[in-house]
């Protein structure tokens, strides 16, 4: 609530962006296609060593609703949160924060975009607007197994939540547990 503004972007800590004209592009989109509710770019990762890599592994599309929130759980759609810009009346409608608070969730992003690609289109800019700091002391890319059990436990009640909430057939729906249960046998949990 004590945020006021039209829209919403995400820029955590240790992240930065490198366009100073990021935010205008985002709401001119937004403010030409009421449609659209989030809009996102392109972004690359550095690294402790100070190596930097665009990331190209990302995934983009142009589907929405139903069909890019299956993508987004299949790990054939990514978000990059420090390249987020979106409309916070959506947000304030159908994101269920109180949630967020109740089971302590670290990272918001994960639980943020899915509730909010039901609702309302994205649209991706092919363009570099900011670095992802990849560090081994941050919650999702940790090297500490105790941290890296918290985030994966944190993970699996956002993916209960939207499965219960958003079901999926029962073949989807396994695709996307299996997808979710390799991720922690790859990390040893």
């Amino acid at each position: 609530d004590a945020c006021n503004s039209k829209y919403v972007a995400i820029l955590e800590g240790d992240d930065y962006w490198t366009n100073e004209n990021k935010l205008q592009m985002q709401i001119d989109i937004m403010e030409n296609n009421e449609d659209i509710g989030l809009v996102h770019t392109r972004s690359c990762s550095l690294y402790e060593n100070g190596n930097l890599k665009v990331n190209t592994h990302l995934k983009h599309s142009n589907k929405s609703g139903h069909e890019l929130f299956k993508e987004y759980f299949l790990g054939k759609y990514s978000i990059v949160p420090l390249t987020v810009c979106f409309r916070k009346k959506i947000f304030n409608e159908y994101v269920d924060y109180d949630f967020c608070i109740e089971n302590q969730l670290s990272t918001i992003d994960n639980f943020i975009f899915p509730e909010m690609m039901i609702h309302t289109k994205f649209h991706f800019i092919n363009q570099i607007t900011g670095h992802y700091r990849i560090l081994s002391s941050s919650i999702s890319n940790t090297n500490d197994f105790f941290k890296y059990q918290q985030w994966y436990y944190k993970g699996k009640i956002v993916l209960d939540y939207f499965m219960t909430k958003y079901p999926m057939d029962k073949h989807l729906q396994k695709k996307v547990y299996n997808r979710y249960y390799i991720s922690s046998i790859d990390f040893g949990l």
